[in-house]
């Protein structure tokens, strides 16, 4: 294995956030959506190979608007990835995460947190080489 600079690999994100209290149930909504945009070069078997891939990304949470002693933050998040290679097969997945937060704070200096996360991952396989050109 010989390691090589390639240069030219350039990302872009953006992201839009949306937070309400739903004051009946004494919780916050948050909901945010980002996009991600990264296009590479890499060298397969000594062949120049273009990678080109998009992300989207939904992530919903709830958490409580009280905060005094006790913090608690559950939620999903779902992501679609489209990566295109110029010589290999393209490929697009999915993955599917829930996830809670808590945190219990008994006094000023003691502070106890605990988090769990489920992430499933899909992907498919496509069978023909392409690049967005």
């Amino acid at each position: 294995l010989t390691p090589v600079n390639i240069p030219a690999n350039y990302s872009a994100s953006t992201y839009v956030s949306f937070s309400t209290p739903v004051r009946a149930l004494g919780v916050t909504l948050n909901a945010v959506n980002r996009e991600t945009f990264s296009r590479g070069k890499s060298i397969i078997n000594g062949v120049d190979n273009i990678e080109t891939v998009l992300s989207h990304t939904l992530d919903l949470n709830f958490e409580n608007r009280r905060k005094g002693k006790l913090d608690v933050r559950v939620g999903g998040e779902i992501s679609l990835t489209n990566t295109r290679y110029s010589i290999a097969a393209n490929n697009v997945f999915s993955n599917t995460r829930y996830y809670a937060d808590m945190r219990f704070n008994p006094t000023d200096k003691w502070s106890l947190a605990s988090d769990a996360n489920v992430v499933n991952y899909n992907a498919r396989a496509s069978t023909s080489p392409c690049a967005f050109r």
